[in-house]
């Protein structure tokens, strides 16, 4: 396979106002204006819907036909294929492979357009999705980035950085990176840094070996000044999280030699329209470290997942191990052919930037391939069951929807709705909760432990609040008054429903009903009289904000709604029992949370085999092997997967039903 290097730069001439393409062969030079048309509305409302992630493929297209137009315009055009023809007949028919890399020096101004959407509608379709071609990131100008990359010494060394705290799936991605090494331990040394990772904690880490790769498992955020942020933690007392500024997180790289960086969090590649240098990416780049893989958009828990895990299969056992571009394109076009209309822009949102000649990080020889494992199941590309489906579609599904629905862990970004962690972490803050270090008990049993956190510190509160219990009730109200269903409310308010079981308390599964003009019948006590109608019923299990004294915040109040399930009102057990094939279905609810094993024992008591139908239960990969469902009478079907797209799975299979 022959590499053809293909240098594209722009820059703006101010004398004709209009911006200049040149594309650099070798010792050929050639360039013309860049015909891209930045007056077009059309193409501004799609870059507008890609931004905000309401496209489809046919507008990446669209986007992507239009910059390759512009590029390759006039001379350009004629020199490039001239290049293809050149080097096609040159060789051997059959050794005529030709490997194009086309890397791109963009001004600040033109770096936010999605030029991984480049599409050539004669042969190569998205350039980026191409087994054989490759697109990189010049860094920016203002950036000096060594060149010439030192032969490794020993053992490649690999540190991923798992912030605490952050809800997302990290066991998953760190034991997919540790499948990849497999049986290269002899050549790669991989080691995590986990718990609280503050920037002191990591920059020492960074400094105390010569690591060579830095993966980071977290959030990023981009505010409304500009300026790029990923989430660390904090190292005071009592407080987990820091944003920490993308200058000062580039800073912890100065020194080192890491050659890598893949940063798997949302909107470390956004670039800034009010800063010439912006976004974690660069700094990072400016820091000395010549590659850095970042992502431009919003990216989900799952897709980030999928993404690393094919990343590194390829990085460290492809076809050429250490070429950091081959390795970035494998595992785009995996997620281009996996991905539904839905997430249309997933496989645009990693960047690369790479530092001149720096494709190949690092030489080894492959050792023995290793073991075959079976790949995690992506719900985004499996088949939900067809019995679900079935049950779903004919009305018969009673979900049971826990706090996992408002965790940041759908998006790897800040999510506007606070989820029970966070939501502790602020009240032991608040309330000055005695015992802090009680929170990093969260990250050792599960997040099923956040709810449990939570009622010690506002038991703590009650009892030492010198009659004022009431701040209580406040605060929780005040967490939740302008906050917004997510998207997955939303979806799951569009299902045809007899009932819900909610399991928080933020009223937010009413309120996407309510955005969805759907009547329903709220019950904020399991053990409440049940209002008449047909509607469906929404049971909130731990009471709702809005109304204050339904609220289950502490462990008396826990203790309590133990002896109330057991009180269940027959009405609301014959959602699940009353009616032949209703199914049960868990989401957003981890299988170890104690009151879910409560409310399924209630509400199963007196079922019949003949006439209830299986229970579904969507948990992590790794999660079902608790011994209670095992034991339970009825049938469990499990679906390993990402909760958000699962969700949308089910409402993709009601709006294509015929």
């Amino acid at each position: 396979m022959k590499d053809i290097l293909l240098e594209f730069s722009l820059r703006k001439d101010d004398m004709r106002d209009v911006y200049v393409a040149q594309l650099v062969d070798g010792a050929w030079k050639v360039e013309d204006d860049f015909a891209y048309d930045f007056t077009n509305r059309r193409l501004a409302r799609v870059l507008e819907g890609i931004e905000n992630n309401y496209c489809t493929l046919d507008d990446l297209k669209d986007i992507g036909v239009n910059l390759w137009a512009g590029l390759m315009a006039g001379r350009i055009g004629k020199h490039f294929e001239a290049i293809c023809k050149r080097e096609i007949e040159g060789q051997v028919p059959e050794t005529a492979g030709l490997r194009l890399l086309f890397r791109l020096e963009l001004p600040p101004e033109l770096a936010a357009l999605p030029w991984e959407t480049l599409y050539r509608e004669r042969d190569f379709g998205f350039v980026a999705c191409h087994p054989d071609h490759c697109i990189q990131r010049a860094p920016p100008k203002a950036i000096a980035v060594a060149r010439n990359l030192p032969p490794i010494e020993g053992k490649l060394k690999i540190l991923a950085v798992i912030p605490s705290g952050s809800g997302l799936n990290a066991e998953h991605e760190w034991h997919n990176l540790e499948l990849s090494v497999g049986t290269l331990q002899d050549k790669i040394h991989l080691e995590r840094l986990t718990g609280r990772v503050d920037p002191d904690r990591l920059s020492e880490r960074l400094r105390s070996e010569h690591w060579d790769i830095v993966h980071f498992i977290g959030h990023g955020e981009h505010d409304g000044s500009g300026k790029s942020l990923v989430r660390l933690n904090s190292g005071d007392a009592g407080e987990n999280e820091k944003w920490m500024e993308a200058e000062k997180f580039g800073n912890l790289f100065a020194g080192t030699r890491v050659r890598l960086a893949l940063l798997n969090c949302c909107l470390g590649a956004k670039p800034s329209p009010l800063r010439g240098l912006s976004g974690l990416a660069p700094f990072l780049l400016r820091a000395g470290v010549p590659a850095v893989v970042a992502m431009r958009f919003e990216i989900s828990d799952s897709v980030a997942i999928r993404f690393s895990d094919k990343f590194y299969q390829e990085l460290l056992n492809g076809r050429e191990p250490g070429r950091v571009d081959l390795a970035v394109e494998h595992a785009r076009r995996s997620i281009f052919q996996t991905q539904g209309e839905d997430a249309a822009r997933d496989f645009v949102t990693p960047i690369l930037f790479l530092a001149l000649g720096c494709e190949q990080l690092f030489h080894f020889e492959l050792g023995e391939a290793p073991e075959s494992q079976p790949p995690p199941i992506y719900l985004a590309e499996a088949a939900l069951p067809a019995e679900l489906e079935d049950a779903l579609r004919q009305g018969l599904c009673v979900p049971v929807i826990g706090q996992r629905v408002l965790m940041p862990g759908a998006m790897r970004s800040a999510s506007d709705v606070i989820d029970p962690r966070s939501l502790a972490e602020k009240l032991a803050r608040k309330f000055s909760y005695p015992r802090p270090q009680d929170l990093e008990l969260c990250d050792l049993a599960g997040d099923w432990m956040d709810l449990t956190i939570f009622q010690w510190i506002c038991q703590y509160h009650v009892n030492h609040s010198r009659g004022a219990p009431y701040r209580l009730t406040q605060e929780i109200q005040n967490a939740y008054k302008a906050s917004r269903p997510p998207a997955l409310l939303l979806q799951i308010a569009e299902w045809p429903l007899p009932g819900a079981f909610y399991l928080f308390f933020d009223g937010l599964l009413e309120d996407a009903f309510g955005e969805q003009k759907k009547p329903i019948r709220v019950l904020n006590a399991i053990d409440a009289p049940v209002p008449p109608g047909s509607e469906p019923l929404l049971v909130h299990v731990r009471g709702t904000h809005k109304i204050a004294d339904s609220l289950i915040l502490t462990e008396q109040d826990h203790d309590k709604l133990w002896d109330r399930i057991g009180r269940m009102t027959p009405q609301v057990a014959d959602l699940v029992r009353g009616h032949i094939g209703r199914s049960l279905v868990f989401l957003g609810v981890n299988p170890r949370d104690p009151l879910v094993k409560r409310l399924i024992t209630k509400l199963l008591e007196q079922a019949s085999h003949n006439s209830t139908g299986p229970v579904f239960f969507l948990c992590r990969p790794g999660e079902k092997g608790d011994p209670y469902w095992e034991e339970l009478d009825f049938p469990v079907v499990w679906v390993e997967g990402d909760l958000q797209a699962l969700g949308t799975a089910m409402t993709q299979a009601l709006r294509t039903q015929s």
